[in-house]
């Protein structure tokens, strides 16, 4: 769910220089830069973060970065959660 929601917004910005591109603000190569600096910049740094990192230290920076709300999460894990979140990162 974080994963996806940080990917949107970037995506969101992508699109945004597209939309940019298609009105004649900027020109073809500039599209394509940015292409390039999404692939090489947010796309490459959620992927490491969501998909080849620790899975539980993704949701701790989710919550702790408003991504998550403790209410997103099974109730089962809510407790854990924030205490977690509580002792790394201190009150909310």
């Amino acid at each position: 769910m974080a994963y996806e929601r940080e990917l949107a917004v970037a995506l969101d910005k992508l699109l945004a220089s597209f939309q940019k591109w298609k009105k004649g603000e900027i020109n073809a190569f500039d599209a394509d830069a940015k292409i390039h600096e999404y692939h090489n910049g947010a796309a490459r740094e959620l992927y490491k973060l969501y998909v080849t990192g620790d899975p539980d230290m993704a949701v701790l920076i989710a919550l702790k970065n408003g991504i998550l709300q403790i209410e997103d999460l099974n109730e089962d894990c809510h407790s854990f959660y924030q205490e977690r979140v509580r002792r790394l990162f201190g009150p909310r």
